[in-house]
């Protein structure tokens, strides 16, 4: 990607260790925007961000380790996000939910929890 036509504006990115988060973040990145990289396993988004860094240069990301199912810390988050970059232009939610070692997403029925959890991510963290 050689055009930068998200330069200046700051992306907050959850998810963004694995996956769809980690490339869109790469993507961000090179398109020019800085790009606020949250996920709750340290080590995959540390690597992440590192990729999305490569892709952006120096300072275009920034890693921010956050379970956001929890409110108060996401709001924490979501300050510093604000305290590094100065504002919060897009948001992502790319976030999945994995129990018992698969992810919610399933064509079988789910059980009323899993609904909620599966579909209340993007909603509510």
């Amino acid at each position: 990607m050689t055009d930068r036509i998200l330069e200046g504006k700051t992306v907050l990115m959850t998810g963004a260790g694995r996956g769809m988060g980690r490339s869109m973040s790469v993507a961000l990145a090179a398109a020019g925007a800085k790009v606020a990289m949250i996920d709750i396993d340290e080590y995959v988004l540390v690597e992440s961000a590192k990729e999305a860094e490569d892709a952006g240069g120096q300072g275009s990301t920034k890693a921010f380790v956050c379970d956001v199912t929890d409110a108060t810390r996401a709001k924490a988050t979501a300050e510093e996000v604000i305290s590094a970059f100065g504002s919060i232009d897009v948001l992502v939610t790319m976030r999945s939910s994995v129990r018992n070692g698969s992810a919610t997403f399933s064509s079988r029925p789910q059980s009323s929890g899993n609904w909620t959890t599966t579909c209340g991510m993007p909603c509510c963290g």
